[in-house]
């Protein structure tokens, strides 16, 4: 009896710890794009990362690479980015990419820290590997045009100042000339 009273406990104040140490990553995921300093002092309290679950741990590792690129720093010592991105992949490809949209911007996110951590570490065929089957995966959901559209380039909005560009260079300089010029200064 007094085994089973002393793994319950053990069981309480363990998966209470892990509740603490989720809220704490979730707090910096969120503060990641305006407070990163704050989010990366959260994820600084984080305690024995490596007892945590996979779970966690891939979004502690996600948060922690967020923060070095958003903070334009190497991702070289950030090898854990492939761990956390693997989870990621797992969980995506199980569900056949039928999973919240959550759970997917970190999937493409974990990817795409990949490519820099690989980046970083001159490993051009692996960015251009990952990358290919990014654009790939992409293109089969139909999140990516494949083809320019060519036929709609005169008629776009930023075609205007091409076209006005050249017809201000062979006028000669008076209102007209002018006025295209303004015109021009406006873009």
């Amino acid at each position: 009896k007094p085994l089973y009273i002393i793994s319950i406990l053990f069981i309480l104040v363990f998966s209470s710890c892990n509740h603490k140490e989720y809220n704490k990553i979730l707090k910096a995921e969120s503060l990641i794009e305006n407070n990163r300093d704050s989010a990366m002092l959260l994820l600084n309290e984080v305690t024995q990362i490596e007892l945590l679950p996979d779970s966690l741990q891939a979004l502690y590792w996600l948060c922690i690479a967020n923060i070095h690129a958003n903070n334009h720093q190497s991702l070289v010592e950030d090898s854990l980015i492939l761990k956390s991105a693997n989870y990621y992949e797992k969980l995506y490809k199980t569900e056949n990419g039928n999973i919240n949209k959550i759970l997917e911007d970190r999937y493409i996110k974990a990817r795409s820290f990949c490519i820099l951590y690989y980046w970083w570490n001159s490993k051009k065929e692996k960015v251009e590997q990952l990358s290919e089957e990014i654009i790939n995966e992409s293109k089969e959901k139909g999140n990516i045009a494949s083809d320019y559209q060519w036929y709609a380039f005169p008629f776009q909005f930023c075609s205007p100042p091409m076209y006005v560009g050249l017809l201000a260079g062979i006028l000669r300089k008076g209102r007209v000339h002018k006025a295209l010029c303004a015109y021009l200064a406006t873009y």
